[in-house]
């Protein structure tokens, strides 16, 4: 019988009435197996509550979606939500999976996406219009999120153009 309950008996006993009767060491490496996947999972629970931070994240998220035409630094984000720069960064990354700049680029380009399919503004005018300094970033972040040229894609996805 393989079942294990860890939650009736402290573990060292579980596992030795599980797989006492194999050969020697074997209850020794499960054993220190266990031990580092209850210090991982400690460490995991301990860097973040990921859950208690949901409500500043969409905080800033909303923020990023009404102002990303404008210039937005780390630190106007992380006041926003009463945390420092560093660890904002940090509990942005492990929610979201990227920084909180790569989001904000995310949203930029997606406005921007919209902006080629609708408008007949050129694509210089898009750039600053969705916050991006630089032409030519801009034109490199859009090749790199949906793999072709601002141009490109408004010949192939453009409708309706209307300033």
């Amino acid at each position: 019988d393989f079942a294990i309950n860890l939650t009736a008996k402290p573990a060292h006993f579980e596992l030795n009435r599980v797989f006492g009767g194999y050969a020697t060491g074997y209850q020794t490496i499960c054993t220190l197996v266990l031990a580092d996947l209850i210090v991982f999972l400690s460490r995991v629970a301990s860097r973040h509550n990921l859950a208690e931070h949901t409500d500043k994240l969409a905080i800033v998220v909303a923020y990023m979606e009404k102002n990303y035409p404008n210039r937005i630094t780390l630190e106007q984000l992380s006041r926003l939500v009463k945390l420092s720069p560093r660890n904002f960064q940090q509990i942005f990354k492990d929610y979201f999976g990227i920084s909180p700049f790569q989001q904000l680029i995310k949203i930029r380009l997606n406005h921007a996406s919209k902006l080629l399919r609708k408008t007949d503004y050129s694509i210089s005018e898009i750039s600053y219009a969705t916050g991006f300094g630089d032409g030519a970033y801009f034109t490199r972040q859009f090749n790199k999120m949906f793999h072709m040229s601002p141009s490109v894609y408004r010949k192939k996805l453009g409708d309706n153009r209307k300033k």
